[in-house]
């Protein structure tokens, strides 16, 4: 298994995402993700660790948002841990997006953390990564890995990103490749 290290590059003047990360846990589940065959990389710009969820917020603060205004195809996704705190979390996220951004933010967490994830899958954070991109790729719904306990509550999220075609390649209409 091959994995990002630093900075990831995308061109600012096309669609893209860039991706603040919390933790090296978190930078391991996205390593996984950009990791498969189908996932424009290229699209993808994986920023330095934060290391912790309020930096998460504070980096977005005061380099995410005038960037965004400079680069209008520029998307941002916070990944981070809820640490069993997710109204609390998910309430200061929210308020940290000024509103004319609010439909190109993301935030995705394990409701506890990504070592909590490991353990009640039993996979590596990188093999996580690549099941949430075959999931993606193959448009998996019902019985996806979204469902489970420690990631179910970012069901709204996911069909939002879903709207970002960019991410992958081959897509479908719906932004995830057709099963052809």
């Amino acid at each position: 298994m091959w994995s990002y290290e630093g900075k990831t590059a995308a061109n600012k003047y096309n669609p893209h995402l860039c991706v603040l990360l919390e933790d090296k846990a978190n930078r391991e589940l996205l390593n996984g993700f950009i990791g498969h065959l189908e996932v424009n990389d290229r699209a993808i710009k994986k920023l330095e660790i934060s290391g912790g969820w309020k930096d998460v917020i504070s980096d977005f603060k005061k380099h995410q948002v005038s960037e965004m205004r400079r680069y209008p195809k520029r998307y941002t996704l916070m990944l981070l841990d809820l640490d069993l705190d997710r109204e609390n979390r998910q309430i200061q996220i929210a308020e940290a997006v000024p509103e004319f951004l609010k439909d190109r933010v993301f935030a995705l967490s394990s409701w506890k953390d990504p070592e909590s994830l490991q353990k009640a899958l039993g996979w590596k954070r990188e093999r996580i990564g690549e099941v949430i991109a075959e999931e993606c790729v193959r448009g998996e719904q019902g019985s996806s890995i979204w469902q489970h306990d420690l990631l179910r509550h970012n069901l709204r999220e996911v069909k939002r990103l879903k709207k970002l075609e960019f991410l992958f390649l081959h897509q479908s209409h719906s932004g995830f490749r057709s099963r052809e």
